[in-house]
């Protein structure tokens, strides 16, 4: 049985929950975001739920698109994660500081 996959994955678990964080946090649809990387809306979606990983093209094209430094940046604490996760559902967005 070949494992070797395992800890990418893991990683790439981390990845596609934080791509998918930050996208919606944006207001971006998966086919927005799609059509700005030249790509259809299933490879979006096929990233976000781990059934594909991106290239390392792609995932540059996808932090440049999310307005993100560097596509390592897409990569969260799991402390980070569940952050942005209770901020998301909760409807709770950082306003600016009037």
């Amino acid at each position: 049985m070949n494992t070797g996959g395992r800890p990418r994955k893991a990683v790439g678990k981390v990845l596609i929950l934080a791509m998918a964080i930050i996208r919606k946090q944006q207001g971006i649809s998966q086919e927005e975001l799609a059509l700005r990387i030249g790509c259809h809306q299933p490879e979006i979606s096929w990233i976000e739920t781990g059934e594909v990983y991106p290239t390392k093209e792609r995932l540059e094209l996808i932090a440049r698109e999310l307005k993100v430094d560097e596509p390592e940046d897409l990569l969260l604490s799991y402390k980070e994660y569940l952050d942005r996760q209770r901020q998301l559902h909760s409807g709770v967005r950082k306003s600016p500081s009037s």
